[in-house]
């Protein structure tokens, strides 16, 4: 996955890259074929920088060999495909439409769906409309449809026709999905989506506009709020009467949903509130006609109206957010083991239960993931945050989340996959490319960290001490000095004092062989942060190799004194001590360097102190 990312990024333009990546992600058959290395490569050099061309139209083209039909394809007016083309497509239809709905049909490869789709741009040339396509598509499941009719949009020189006759009022909520799968799956930015479907819902009832919406919400929660937003200028000219009863509750709850969808959250717990209210006098008005239905007496009608007390229904709730709710009271009380119970019986729950729209599971699961996370169970913490990613596998806080998560428990490979696909997603967000950097330079590759901390740095508008010696870290491992140097200047003009800034310039200095300079700055850098041990290795390095080895001895000692037992310096201690001829203390020393780089697993410096060590005792 890194490398197919990676070689998006490196291809497109930036704004295209959270198009590309939602759009082969939002179809799992495309996506899985694209993790085979030797297609994906193929991929990238025949799409290259052109978006249009990461579309499952133009992927399923190449897969048969045909990717120089893509424009002819989509050119106006419609042409026939090869001869034997269209046999082929044909015959995989027949052949299907032979086998008819009976059981469920394995999923279609990028080859099957587009010669599918194929076959349906045949039809509609040749029919001209396509008032047959929901006969066609009776043959097989909806699920089954997906991956053709993501084909087929980008077959097509007037897709939205092809989007008209699925996504309309008439049609099954399965069909409207089928329409929706398509128009996500095809790489276009948010505003072409947003007006290709507002085009077809701007009529539709709001019952019936907020189930497509609430299907919409479970994929792509932009789209859908851009769609919300627009339709409640619509749901102000409409005169919803003043219906009683039920009919009143359920136009509240629906516009309240509809607001709380394009982000109108004030205005939705109105509606809301407006709604419980009308509820709780509906409930007791019913209590009382049961009661007097049933010849019940006051008491009978009192205990009618309790059973609807909202506290009682909220602690015999199983639901996922009331178990979280519980568990954060308990955790706040102090009760960590009750809140441990709770939490988990939420995350069973919440992976269980398939009735809210997954941008809010995959919210509630974040907020699990950060709870397990102060409770400290890092597997469940971990297990919530995968989750949540599957539920919106195109959010970037989740991916981001996930990386972060991974990289703390030292899953650092995992934890880059992670952090290239919340880049991809958000590349315009500080704190992905950040997390990207920080990921980079725990898998050793200083010169990408060093690319991403100074895009990082080009999309914050205040970046941190941290950000700075990161930036220059990286910089140095990377050998751009000159700009190390330039971040290290930075740090220090935000903070004089620190020893940090004062070791990463010292040694990018040395690196530049200004050794005067250098040995004054690490000095100060030890003084000013002597708990940091690269620091003082630097500067021991520097006085041994300025013909000094007892000063860099006496550093070496301080610094014991400061920073934490470590393998690298008692193997340099080792060394001073050998070249100053205390060859029985240098031998002991380079035993106790072997044996905290064991503990450590430092392989490098075992290496080197196993090479040093044997060579002192012949």
């Amino acid at each position: 996955m890194i490398s197919l990312i990676a070689g998006i990024k490196s291809r497109l333009p930036e704004a295209d890259w959270p198009v590309v990546v939602a759009a082969l992600r939002s179809e799992p058959q495309t996506w899985a074929e694209l993790q085979d290395p030797v297609f994906a490569a193929q991929v990238l050099e025949a799409a290259g920088a052109d978006r249009d061309r990461w579309s499952p139209a133009f992927i399923g083209l190449l897969r048969l060999d045909q990717q120089q039909l893509f424009e002819p394809l989509r050119a106006a007016p419609m042409q026939p495909v090869t001869e034997k083309l269209r046999y082929q497509a044909a015959a995989v239809y027949e052949k299907l439409a032979g086998k008819g709905a009976v059981g469920e049909q394995p999923t279609p490869d990028l080859s099957q769906a587009t010669l599918l789709a194929l076959a349906f741009r045949e039809r509609r040339r040749l029919l001209g409309g396509w008032d047959q396509l929901a006969d066609d598509l009776s043959i097989a499941s909806a699920e089954f449809w997906r991956l053709p009719i993501s084909c087929l949009f980008g077959l097509m020189p007037n897709p939205q026709e092809l989007l008209a006759q699925l996504i309309s009022i008439d049609q099954s909520t399965e069909l409207q999905q089928l329409g929706l799968h398509a128009l996500l799956s095809n790489p276009l930015p948010l505003d072409v989506q947003s007006a290709h479907l507002l085009e077809l819902v701007r009529d539709f009832p709001l019952p019936h506009f907020l189930t497509l919406l609430r299907s919409l919400t479970n994929v792509n929660a932009p789209l859908a709020q851009q769609a919300a937003v627009q339709a409640l200028e619509n749901l102000q000219d409409r005169d919803h009467g003043n219906n009683p009863g039920l009919s009143e509750i359920q136009r509240l709850l629906l516009e309240a949903e509809v607001r709380q969808i394009s982000g109108q959250s004030a205005q939705a717990d109105s509606l809301l509130r407006s709604a419980w209210e009308a509820s709780r006098q509906l409930e007791v008005d019913l209590a009382a006609k049961v009661a007097e239905a049933n010849g019940a007496d006051v008491d009978a009608v009192a205990a009618l109206q309790e059973s609807a007390d909202p506290k009682k229904i909220r602690n015999r709730s199983k639901r996922p957010t009331s178990l979280l709710a519980a568990a954060n009271v308990a955790f706040k009380s102090g009760d960590a083991t009750e809140a441990k119970e709770l939490a988990v019986a939420a995350l069973r729950s919440a992976t269980k239960e398939t009735e809210p729209a997954d941008s809010r599971k995959a919210l509630l699961l974040r907020q699990l993931s950060d709870l397990f996370v102060e409770l400290e169970l890092t597997e469940e913490a971990l297990s919530a945050a995968e989750a949540a990613l599957q539920a919106q596998p195109n959010d970037a806080e989740c991916a981001l989340q996930f990386s972060k998560l991974l990289l703390k428990n030292e899953k650092t490979v995992e934890a880059l996959q992670q952090a290239h696909l919340a880049v991809a997603l958000a590349p315009d967000r500080g704190e992905v490319r950040r997390n990207l950097a920080k990921a980079l330079q725990n898998n050793h590759q200083p010169v990408g960290a060093f690319r991403e901390w100074k895009a990082m740095l080009d999309h914050e508008d205040q970046p941190t001490i941290e950000d700075w010696l990161s930036f220059a870290e990286s910089g140095l491992q990377s050998n751009h000095i000159d700009e190390a140097i330039k971040a290290c200047q930075y740090a220090l003009a935000l903070q004089p004092t620190n020893g940090a800034a004062y070791a990463l310039l010292g040694s990018a200095l040395l690196a530049q062989g200004d050794e005067g300079s250098a040995l004054a700055y690490l000095r100060r850098a030890t003084e000013l942060a002597p708990a940091q041990i690269e620091a003082w290795l630097a500067l021991a390095q520097l006085q041994i190799a300025g013909k000094a080895p007892q000063e860099a001895l006496t550093a070496l000692i301080s610094a014991q004194q400061f920073t934490q037992p470590s393998a690298r310096l008692q193997g340099l201690l080792a060394t001073i001590l050998q070249t100053l001829g205390r060859d029985e203390e240098a031998l002991a020393t380079y035993e106790k360097a072997a044996q905290l780089a064991d503990e450590q697993v430092d392989t490098e410096t075992a290496q080197s102190v196993a090479l040093k060590y044997s060579r002192q005792r012949r």
